[in-house]
């Protein structure tokens, strides 16, 4: 018998990509912090882009409180673990996530008398990007329309939900504002770094700016790339661990990660960002206008050398925080309502009865064959009135079956 939980997240927390895992870790650890007992689910064993643990020293979260299926079918198996399931954040709500992990954060697979929310979902980009299907459209809006409370992470967000899928959205940030930075500290274990220049680049060609940034401060550059690149290259790959020990000891951020801007605003380090077009530019004019800090965001090497003296001038971070707090209040209070039971109960939907019709039929049909081994068998080793009656149940269910 599965243990009951008060909430299950449900998102890519074992994954090839930091921003990602430590958006999950926040969420279970927000919430744990809250008092609430917590599970998370990963996406199945099936996805194209299959589940990662290798990006950890060691994983974060008991093994008992993480759970794996095989396959989505399997996944409907978890309903017994919480009546709230909670979609967590990072690009999940686009085409490419949508095929790449199965489908798995539609919660489909869930019950439509369960709870259904999502935290601070992303859809990555302004718009639906150009290959999205109108099949795909119209499927991820049959089900987005059954979740209960809908966030997303942009601002855009909130347009793109409304007129794309039909779904009232409210932003809300990043689960990693909301986590307690002390539980980052406390996972990266002890901190050995050096002060240092702290690079992440996904993508940009500006190995120049990283060196003249490193020569004028004086400090050794730490550089990480994405973890996903380094694995499929075959380079050395780097722990999420190391990742934030090097962040937390650094002195100035240089980065084209969305994440690499939060986790800077969050341990307060001056930082310029590169825009990254290829993975979604309006998460960083999202966060970087809240905040007051579009300033900090340059198109290329040119641009950065153009503004130099300005980039890297110290941030003023008490104005920040007073930027910062009425989002982060209002944040709390929705990531807080997701995890209240519902109102009044729901009913199963007419999707989750056909589901369930057929795995009643593919159960009978299953039963049936065994049934029909049986009585063929017994047909052949009995003797008298019994053969008599086996033959004649052989025949009545194989005409059945038909």
């Amino acid at each position: 018998m599965m243990k009951k939980y008060d909430i299950s997240f449900v998102g890519i927390a074992k994954h090839f990509n930091y921003g990602s895992v430590l958006t999950n870790f926040s969420t279970y650890y927000t919430a744990k912090d809250l008092g609430k007992n917590v599970c998370i689910v990963t996406h199945p064993l099936s996805s194209f882009q299959k589940p990662h643990e290798d990006i950890f020293e060691k994983l974060p979260y008991p093994k008992d409180d993480i759970f794996t299926a095989k396959n989505k079918n399997e996944m409907r198996s978890f309903n017994d673990l919480s009546d709230i399931f909670c979609v967590t954040s990072d690009q999940l709500f686009n085409q490419n996530s949508y095929n790449w992990f199965e489908k798995f954060m539609l919660l489909d697979w869930v019950w439509d008398f369960k709870k259904k929310c999502t935290y601070a979902a992303s859809f990555g980009h302004d718009k639906l990007l150009k290959h999205t299907t109108d099949w795909c459209r119209a499927e991820m809006s049959y089900f987005m329309k059954k979740f209960d409370v809908f966030t997303v992470r942009e601002e855009s967000g909130v347009a793109l939900a409304n007129n794309a899928f039909d779904v009232n959205a409210q932003w809300v940030l990043d689960p990693v504002f909301l986590c307690n930075p002390q539980n980052f500290i406390d996972f990266a274990g002890e901190n050995k770094a050096e002060e240092n220049v702290f690079a992440y680049i996904l993508d940009a060609d500006i190995q120049n700016v990283l060196d003249d940034i490193s020569d004028t401060l004086s400090l050794p550059l730490h550089r990480f790339n994405d973890y996903e690149k380094d694995l499929n290259s075959g380079n050395k790959t780097k722990s999420v661990e190391s990742w934030l020990r090097s962040l937390i000891k650094s002195k100035f951020v240089i980065t084209d990660s969305f994440h690499g801007v939060c986790f800077a605003l969050i341990f307060k380090k001056d930082f310029i960002v590169f825009s990254n077009h290829i993975r979604g530019i309006t998460r960083f004019k999202s966060i970087l206008k809240l905040v007051g800090l579009e300033d900090r965001m340059v198109e290329n090497s040119q641009n950065y050398f153009d503004k130099k003296e300005e980039l890297i001038k110290p941030i003023d971070y008490t104005k920040v925080s007073e930027k910062l707090k009425p989002m982060l209040e209002k944040s709390k209070i929705f990531f807080e309502t997701i995890m209240q039971p519902l109102d009044k109960p729901k009913s199963l939907s007419e999707y989750d009865l056909l589901i369930s019709s057929g795995n009643v039929i593919e159960k009978h049909k299953k039963v049936s064959v065994i049934k029909l081994l049986k009585y063929k068998l017994l047909s052949k080793v009995t003797f008298g009135k019994k053969r008599i009656h086996y033959k004649y149940k052989y025949k009545e269910l194989k005409q059945a079956r038909r």
